[in-house]
Parts: structure tokens; sequence; C-alpha cells
């Protein structure tokens, strides 16, 4: 689910106007014929990416109209928008424009880019780009025009697209052109065919091969306000008890101990939860006693646990941290660091070497340190720092052979590029269950489809100990089972405060299934998923 968005501030530089070739022909020139034509047409919006329920919805409560008047609408996420101005009859246009409104406080931002296009014959061609350069670095609500003039160009279909990754608010579409004839007009034909560059794709789901063999990683909080787990409550989820209450197969291979939101951003709450996972009675502790108990009994001595332990946020303008190697170290920008990089680079290499070190110092002979979870789920462009943050901490864990671990929310800025970000696995959340009585199904599809495409592996998320709880997370790991992406799938599961331990012990029939349902997804028996109870 998602347990934290920060929203951040970003820099850009201020221009909104573009003009692209050489003409001897100029607007002053032509002024006289050149009217709006945008308000005879008719307009055509389009999804670029997955469309999806939950963000239409959102979206309703924000329906301008583009083409007249003043009021904004929204567009939120889904990939982009691309927008069709249809005019009445061909005309001649030599301007495009869009006004687009920011307000950070509100998740509202300005598109990176706006491109505008024209259409003939059924195919589009590239008018030009307009890049946003409107500096970021305040909060105020505002607003810049995005224009592109270009040489006089036949046309009837015009487009204007742009990325969305939380929401961009737009208005006042504005084609400006005639109706006359124009001598030595341009046609679509002297454009470039417009063109999508291509992700960096694979077809294939993440592997526990590409994921430091990670099959199925429990996600375990150890925050300050979650009650830590018992050797007897890892126990039965290392390995599978039957009805008996005897371990009889393996089940979760990785355990991942969460450090949520409330783990605060200084020093001193990380030593926390540092000190929760090292004591003598702590995390790690208790699961190494559980897996020494389970290998036992399964006969399998040797047997080994994957552990992920979790890097914290290190969030820009987080304030004082505390004192590393005789110096205070501040989140906060200064005039000397902006950005306050050096200072979350000391913090984080601080917390590395010291969980890399505590953890071969302790004595946990059937775990294994299998890497490290970035704790922020999303990295918009204009999040300060952070992609230097993220591969600077990649560079760090490589000299230990470690991975840096990734679980975005589901329409995360970046996740369509984490290998790039830095990250060496990713798992994808679909926050299905988070929409209650509003789940849908093509949620699921969808977080399927991207997963496959970007090569993540799924979250499936347990999130309320209720009947419509379970249900929804039984409908996950059916639908991922009926998608082919169960087994030789990498999995992370969040199953709120401990839920699965809760359905091991219950005596309630129901609740038990929703344990056995998940060893099934796990094993592979997707026809016992969801049984009737007996």
């Amino acid at each position: 689910m998602k347990r934290q968005r920060v929203i951040q501030m970003a820099l850009a530089s201020l221009s909104s106007v573009a003009w692209l070739g050489v003409s001897s022909w100029t607007s002053a020139d032509a002024a006289s014929i050149w009217t709006n034509l945008a308000s005879q047409a008719t307009l055509k919006i389009s999804v670029t990416g997955y469309p999806d329920q939950q963000f239409a919805e959102q979206e309703d409560a924000y329906q301008g109209n583009l083409l007249q008047g003043s009021a904004w609408q929204g567009f939120s996420h889904q990939g982009g928008r691309e927008l069709d101005i249809h005019l009445p009859q061909p005309a001649v246009v030599h301007a495009l424009s869009i006004d687009v409104r920011q307000y950070l406080p509100m998740g509202i931002y300005y598109p990176s880019y706006v491109q505008f296009e024209v259409r003939e014959n059924g195919v589009w061609h590239t008018l030009g780009r307009v890049y946003n350069d409107r500096s970021r670095i305040g909060l105020r609500d505002s607003s810049q025009r995005f224009t592109l003039y270009f040489p006089p160009t036949q046309g009837q279909t015009f487009r204007i697209l742009f990325p969305v990754h939380v929401w961009v608010f737009a208005r006042q579409i504005a084609c400006m052109g005639t109706y006359q004839a124009v001598s030595d007009a341009k046609t679509a034909n002297d454009y470039p065919i417009s063109s999508v560059t291509p992700a960096n794709t694979t077809g294939q789901a993440l592997t526990p091969a590409s994921a430091n063999q990670i099959e199925n990683m429990l996600l375990v909080n150890v925050s300050p306000d979650s009650p830590l787990y018992t050797s007897s409550q890892f126990a039965s989820l290392v390995a599978y008890d039957n009805q008996q209450n005897e371990p009889v197969a393996p089940f979760f291979n990785t355990i991942l101990f969460l450090a949520d939101g409330s783990v605060q951003d200084n020093k001193s709450a990380w030593n926390q939860y540092l000190g929760n996972l090292f004591s003598s009675h702590g995390q790690l502790a208790q699961l190494q006693e559980a897996v020494y108990q389970d290998n036992a009994k399964l006969g399998t001595p040797n047997a080994v646990e994957n552990v992920v332990l979790t890097l914290p946020s290190t969030p820009y303008n987080g304030g004082d941290f505390g004192e590393i190697d005789g110096q205070d170290l501040s989140f906060n920008p200064t005039l000397t660091h902006p950005f306050a990089v050096q200072a979350r680079e000391a913090a984080i290499q601080w917390f590395l070497q010291k969980a890399v070190q505590d953890f071969a110092a302790g004595a946990y002979p059937n775990l294994r340190l299998a890497g490290f979870y970035w704790q922020r789920e999303d990295c918009p462009s204009d999040a300060l720092g952070e992609k230097q943050l993220i591969q600077y901490s990649s560079a760090l864990l490589a000299k230990d052979k470690l991975p840096l671990l990734w679980i975005p929310f589901y329409a995360a800025s970046g996740v369509t590029v984490w290998k790039h970000l830095g990250f060496q696995a990713a798992w994808l959340q679909p926050n299905y269950a988070e929409l209650g009585n509003q789940a849908f199904p093509a949620r699921l599809t969808n977080a399927a489809d991207i997963a496959e495409r970007y090569g993540m592996g799924l979250e499936l998320e347990w999130t309320r100990l209720t009947p419509n709880g379970e249900t929804l997370y039984v409908q996950q790991l059916q639908q991922f089972a009926a998608d082919g992406l169960g087994q030789g799938v990498s999995h992370a599961f969040y199953d709120g405060a401990n839920f699965l331990s809760h359905a091991e012990a219950s005596a309630n029939p129901f609740t038990r299934a929703i344990y056995d349902d998940t060893y099934d997804f796990v094993s592979g028996q997707y026809n016992k998923i969801g049984a009737p109870i007996q």
C-alpha cells in the first residue's frame, strides 16, 4: 500500500515559447488574418498510459472547458494526455498554445514538456516540443503558457500532448490560424512523423534469480508504533503450518523489516530501528530462532532465510539529523549546499555501514542479508537530489554485493525507469485493496501488465482484517495466478499488522483460509485458492 508520499520542490528555468524553422514571415506581418480557431473546434481527449477508473473519477471534480472559458481541467496520472483539436474545415495554422497550472501543495505540476502535432491521412507529424523552463522552487500557485510558433501549416486536426505524473491542470487552448489561403503554406509532410521513444521493456516479470533469490518477501513492520514479532509468529511465516500447527513446508523465503513513515528522519530514530533489529532479543534474534526451529522440524538444518533491511528516507529540507563523526548534519538547504545532498549522503553512508557491520557481527547462522529497501515509494523528477541519492546508495551497496530494492506505489513517478534510477529490483504495488468497495479488476490486470512490461515483481496487499479486506486480498491471489504471475515470479506481501500470523492461529475457518490461500499461491496450488470452506 502507499506507506508514504512526499511532495518535494524542484528547479527549472524560465521560458515557455519556442520557434521552429526559418521563415521570412512574422506573426506581426500577418496579424490581421490570424484568429483563434479553437472555439469552433471539437476536442477529443485520450489517455496515453493505462486507463484507471480511480484516477478518472478523481478528475470529475475538475472539468473545465479547454476550448472556452477560464476554468481549469484536471488530469490525474494515467501516463499522459493527447488533446486532439479537430477544426470544422481545413485551415492554415501558425501557433498552438495551452495554459498550464502548478500548485505543489496540491500535487499539481507543470508537465516536463508539451508536444504539438498535426495529422494528415491518419499519420501524426511533430510540429515541435516546448519544455517546462519555469522555476519550481516556490510553493505558490502559478501558471505558464506553453506556446509553439511555426511556419503557416495546413491541417484540420492538431494535437497537444503532455505527460502526467500526478496532476496536470490545463485550460484555454489556442489554435491561431485562418481559413484563408496562405501562399507557401507548409503541409504535415514537411515535418517528421511522430514517434514515441520505446521504454526499456523486458516482457517478463521479475524472477527470483534477478532479485537476489527473493521469491516471496513478507514485509514486517519494525516501526515505533508497531508490536514486534515473536519467534513463534515468525515460525508460522518462514514455514507453512498445517491445521495441527506443525510446519510442513517452506513458506516466505525473505523477510523485509519495514521502517514506515513513523520512523523519523534523525539519527536517534534510525538507531532505534537498528536496536529493534540487532538487540539480543531483537527481531533478527527472533527470526533466527524461528528458522532454526523450523529447520529442525523440516529436516533442513542448513536452510537460510533472506533478510532485507530498510534504508530510511532522507527528505530534502527534513531538518537536523544528528551528529556523525563529530559533524552536525542537517537535511535543510544552505547557500553552499542548496540541495543538502552531502549531508544526506553522509547519513546514508553511516547507516549502511553500521547495518552491514552489525549484521556481520550478529549470531545469525541461518539468516542471509539480501539487500536494502529504499523507503520512499516514488521518484518524481522534481524531488531534489533524490536520483543522486539513489545512485549513491546503490554504489555503496555494490561494494558489499548487495542490491538496492524498491516497492513503488501504483502510477508512481519513476516506475517505468526504475532500473535507470539505480535500483536492482522493484515490485509494483497495485493498491487494489486500498480501493475498498470501489475496487475494480482492471487495476490488477493493468498492474500485471506493467510488471511484465518493465520487469517488475508484484506486491500483494492485505490491509483490513475484515471480510471485505480478506476478499480483496484473495482476489489478488486469484488474478495474479490466472495471469501466470504466481510461481516463478518474485513477490512482496504486505499484510498490515501481522494479519497472516493472526489468520494462522484463528479458530475462524474463513480467516484461517486466508493463511492457507497464501501458501497455495506461493506453492502453485492455484486451484485451492478461494475454495469453499468445508
